[in-house]
């Protein structure tokens, strides 16, 4: 599932270290990192900016070095007031937004217009909504090849 041994125990030593979760954002995240692994031929990358953003990026293996890395990109972003909550990301023609759940982001992903859905709470239509993104998003990263 990632892209190499330091990726994964990164992501771990996350995890490990997420205890609080009053709003079920860690849940939330849990269910989309599933969803995203079960994606055939994706890789996962986990990069960490301390106290910032923790970001979690699905691509395709093999596909790292292009204009599109990463067909989603989702961020646990730190808040100081209000704890974690979710960035959930896309770029803005792999992906619809029929129920006009995100926000458009220009230049907002590695500098091309993208879609990113916020998640501040476990909310289980949300990540059925988030779920059809993600396959969307896969299917069109896969039609560029």
């Amino acid at each position: 599932m990632f892209s190499s041994p330091d990726e994964e125990k990164r992501y771990q030593e996350f995890l490990s270290s997420w205890k609080e979760d009053p709003s079920g954002v860690k849940k939330a995240f849990l269910e989309l990192v599933k969803i995203l692994s079960s994606m055939e031929g994706t890789a996962l990358w986990f990069r960490v900016r301390e106290g910032v953003s923790y970001s979690l990026r699905a691509g395709q293996k093999g596909k790292r070095n292009g204009e599109r890395p990463y067909y989603a990109l989702m961020d646990v972003v730190e808040d100081a007031g209000e704890g974690r909550w979710l960035s959930v990301c896309f770029y803005s023609d792999h992906v619809t937004d029929p129920g006009q759940k995100g926000n458009l982001i220009p230049q907002g992903l590695l500098n091309e217009d993208g879609y990113c859905f916020d998640v501040d709470k476990y909310d289980q239509g949300l990540i059925s909504y988030l779920e059809a993104r993600i396959r969307e998003a896969h299917g069109n990263a896969l039609s560029e090849n």
